[in-house]
């Protein structure tokens, strides 16, 4: 099986996908530099092995299995990820939830974030609004692109906006909301690999196969990644959306950017 995902820079798009792209761009008023198509063939063979007894290698943290109060913070994100409409409350105690999530990781990205050779990545939007938030997007050191998934023919586009050259650190932190099949966070590692060999990502919330897509795309590169979410649980569905694993039409987390942009902006 072939590993890669298939790059694209937009002036070589297909003039299918491009129409796929198209109104993604006009909805977040972004213009993407690049695509990367992620066929549903590669995104199967990626997911394949990620079963609840697969043993994780050391460099995967799920903080859940030791700080077991992260699972009701869980609870709370997807009762509200499933209301059909939400209030204000609801969007700030989202995003608080979030915030407490962060606190009971084990490893904390703000120890990262201080060092002067770690470059600082906080992915639009949700990404960014944590990474804010948590006071890690150090002035001079820190991006925020746009990384936007795109279903298409059955597997995924990502999207991404023109990153601009920047100097070599020895380690880039990236701030996330949610990894669902881990193809955005591929997308940007591949963006970025040419500024850093190290790579630590942090998650509110995983799926299992999102986890070990990222390890298993990169097992075989001179990459070094290390991955901390809170939990991770739910399975993906056909759209490649977290959904429980016993109720698959109730979202897990849902669209952490949709519920948190509004209290944001």
């Amino acid at each position: 099986m072939n590993y890669q995902a298939k790059l694209f820079f937009m002036d070589r798009v297909p003039k299918e996908m491009y129409g796929a792209v198209r109104k993604y761009q006009e909805k977040f008023q972004v213009c993407f530099n690049t695509l990367t198509y992620f066929p549903q063939s590669l995104l199967n063979e990626l997911h394949q092995k990620a079963t609840d007894s697969v043993e994780l290698p050391s460099n995967l943290v799920i903080a859940s299995l030791k700080e077991q109060s992260i699972l009701e913070d869980v609870q709370i994100l997807s009762r509200i990820a499933n209301k059909p409409h939400l209030c204000t409350s609801d969007r700030e105690l989202y995003l608080n939830t979030l915030k407490c999530i962060y606190k009971k990781l084990p490893y904390q990205p703000t120890e990262l974030a201080v060092k002067q050779d770690t470059l600082c990545v906080g992915i639009e939007r949700e990404g960014q609004i944590l990474a804010t938030a948590l006071q890690c997007l150090p002035v001079g050191r820190s991006l925020k692109p746009h990384a936007k998934r795109i279903p298409y023919d059955g597997g995924i586009l990502v999207g991404l906006s023109s990153i601009s050259k920047i100097n070599m650190y020895s380690r880039c932190l990236i701030i996330d909301g949610a990894i669902a099949s881990g193809s955005t966070l591929i997308s940007l590692i591949n963006e970025l690999r040419s500024v850093s060999s190290s790579f630590h990502i942090y998650s509110a919330h995983s799926t299992l196969e999102g986890l070990l897509a990222i390890y298993s795309y990169f097992k075989n590169s001179n990459l070094d990644i290390h991955i901390v979410v809170g939990d991770a649980s739910g399975n993906l569905n056909k759209k490649y959306y977290a959904v429980d694993s016993k109720a698959v039409k109730q979202l897990v987390v849902g669209d952490l950017g949709d519920t948190i942009a509004p209290i944001s902006s």
